[in-house]
């Protein structure tokens, strides 16, 4: 599919539209920086930017919706670094909390037939963050 690259201050999104296969479906790629998106449910244009006070979305699994701060917070993402997560949005809300979770209505079902392949390329000061909240405990 077609490809473009995003870059920010904290790192660059790389964005790749595809045809999903029964195995891409199966696999359901959920990774901390490397993702695919139900391209159906996308609502209007997609906005890369920083979180705001009072953002809400819902992590698969999850009944209802959590506030970006309070997951961030779960994630031990320190205080300091919160402000550098990105996320990705359209007009119906978040998409995906970058380097961390999906919402639920994005990801990927046993219809879905075309996805947004998203990969995460954080610079060093981002890249820190997940590897703190790699090492940490669950």
């Amino acid at each position: 599919g077609s490809a473009l690259s995003v870059p920010m201050d904290s790192g660059c999104l790389h964005i790749e539209h595809m045809q999903c296969s029964m195995q891409d479906r199966a696999a359901r790629t959920r990774h901390a920086t490397d993702v695919v998106l139900d391209a159906a449910v996308l609502d209007g244009d997609i906005c890369l930017r920083p979180w705001l006070p009072g953002d809400r979305f819902q992590p698969p699994g999850m009944e209802g919706h959590k506030k970006v701060k309070a997951f961030l917070t779960d994630c031990r993402v320190p205080p300091s670094r919160r402000a550098a997560v990105p996320v990705l949005a359209d007009q119906k809300g978040i998409l995906w909390v970058i380097g961390h979770e999906i919402d639920a209505r994005a990801r990927l079902v046993d219809s879905t037939r075309t996805g947004l392949r998203l990969r995460w390329t954080p610079d060093r000061g981002l890249g820190q963050v997940q590897r703190e909240h790699s090492a940490g405990p669950r």
